[in-house]
């Protein structure tokens, strides 16, 4: 079983957590928020204390120093990996956090394009932003038609994805089902008012 408890900064989700632990076996707590990932980020994400006895079940908290880069792709693989481990072995799963968008692409068939090597893709740095805009409007005209011309880097970006794919960035999107990866997975969404958020 996956437990998914989702909310803003201080709305009560660990709080929840303590309360909800003793009901399952031996859960893996799994960080949804992005910012609690990096090691010394405590101030403004209400990250769990180290010496709280839940410290020890958590994973993918405190993983990475500020300066290292860590991508969503990253957290996807390391949240499957580590979910597939802890359902092998028997151990039910609660994730908490309030990165909506991590959360999705580690439970959902959220796909990645691998960015393109210099075989597949060679870039003139000196083609003007209209230019690529051009080439952008001739190979996937749906996504250039929603990127500014002097947004080089979302231009360069749909590029790649279709030299490195072979295909648009609009026709991977509707590739995707947005299909759950995993069985028996429930949501939990903590929306307290502001008022009480602002007192916390």
């Amino acid at each position: 079983m996956i437990i998914v408890i989702i909310g803003p900064t201080a709305s009560g989700k660990t709080t929840l957590v303590k309360k909800i632990y003793k009901y399952f076996n031996n859960p893996l707590i799994i960080n949804g928020d992005a910012f609690q990932i990096y090691q010394e980020m405590n101030i403004g994400t209400a990250k769990i204390s180290s010496d709280d006895s839940l410290f020890a079940h958590y994973s993918l908290l405190n993983l990475k120093t500020p300066d290292e880069i860590y991508s969503i792709r990253d957290y996807q693989k390391d949240f499957r990996y580590a979910v597939d481990k802890a359902l092998k072995d028997k151990k039910d799963v609660i994730v908490v956090g309030g990165s909506g968008l991590y959360i999705r692409a580690a439970l959902f068939d959220y796909k990645f394009v691998d960015a393109p090597s210099d075989k597949n893709f060679v870039l003139d740095e000196k083609m003007s932003n209209g230019e690529l805009h051009d080439l952008l409007t001739k190979k996937d005209p749906v996504s250039a038609s929603k990127i500014h011309p002097n947004n080089r880097k979302r231009v360069i970006r749909a590029l790649e994805i279709f030299f490195e794919s072979g295909k648009t960035k609009s026709a991977l999107i509707k590739e995707q089902k947005h299909e759950l990866m995993y069985q028996d997975v429930h949501f939990f969404f903590i929306n307290p008012n502001r008022e009480q958020l602002y007192q916390r």
